[in-house]
């Protein structure tokens, strides 16, 4: 089974994929999660000579391809057998990547897929991103309102001190929401035809709640 999780960014994406891993991990169930910014910090890490034309496109500044993007994933997803479950995060980002994931999956026979679309208000989106704090060491993610650290601006783990990413700005938000708002949300209507996508308030829904809606 694929799970694919749409929605603006501070929809809450990474939060449930984070609580649907555990909730595998403690069934002893697989649960394989992908997301194209992992991707591509990972594979800018290597030689090969898909990472350069990686490397080569991101310090000119220019928007990864749809053709270099669904080859990255490709490389990624090939990797495991079709038995496996799988949550896709940030991929399929456009409707020429979608309909190349849905080859994909028919060519290799890797079953059937489910779209998550989780709603939310820009209001909301905003106060949630701009809240964000990440642990610059171990990367652990908290937010002033809704997961405060145990000591204010300090990591629970290593005590390091917080910091908020530059793209966690109101500024840089918006920009990002009207990014996708016109690359992304045609994807709704994409995946509603075929009949695989499920809408979510994700405001007033809590996560436990989405996964037993959602996973199987």
């Amino acid at each position: 089974m694929l799970y694919i999780f749409l929605g603006k960014p501070g929809a809450g994406k990474g939060t449930l994929a984070e609580y649907a891993r555990i909730q595998y991990s403690n069934k002893k169930k697989d649960l394989v999660y992908i997301s194209t910014g992992d991707l591509f910090r990972a594979i800018c890490k290597l030689e090969t000579k898909l990472a350069k034309e990686v490397k080569q496109t991101l310090e000119e500044g220019l928007l990864v391809s749809d053709d270099l993007t669904n080859r990255v994933f490709l490389e990624k997803f090939l990797q495991y057998d079709n038995n496996s479950n799988f949550i896709l995060d940030g991929y399929p980002r456009t409707v020429t990547q979608a309909k190349f994931l849905q080859e994909t999956i028919i060519k290799h026979n890797f079953g059937t897929c489910k779209v998550l679309y989780l709603d939310c208000a820009q209001k909301v989106l905003i106060e949630r991103i701009c809240g964000r704090r990440i642990c610059p060491k171990c990367s652990r993610v908290y937010n002033v309102v809704s997961k405060k650290p145990k000591v204010e601006n300090h990591c629970d783990f290593d005590n390091e001190l917080l910091i908020q990413r530059m793209d966690d700005s109101k500024r840089s938000v918006v920009t990002r929401i009207k990014v996708y708002e016109k690359d992304t949300e045609p994807l709704i209507n994409f995946y509603s035809e075929l009949g695989i996508l499920e809408k979510i308030n994700a405001e007033s829904t809590p996560v436990p709640e989405i996964f037993k809606k959602v996973f199987v």
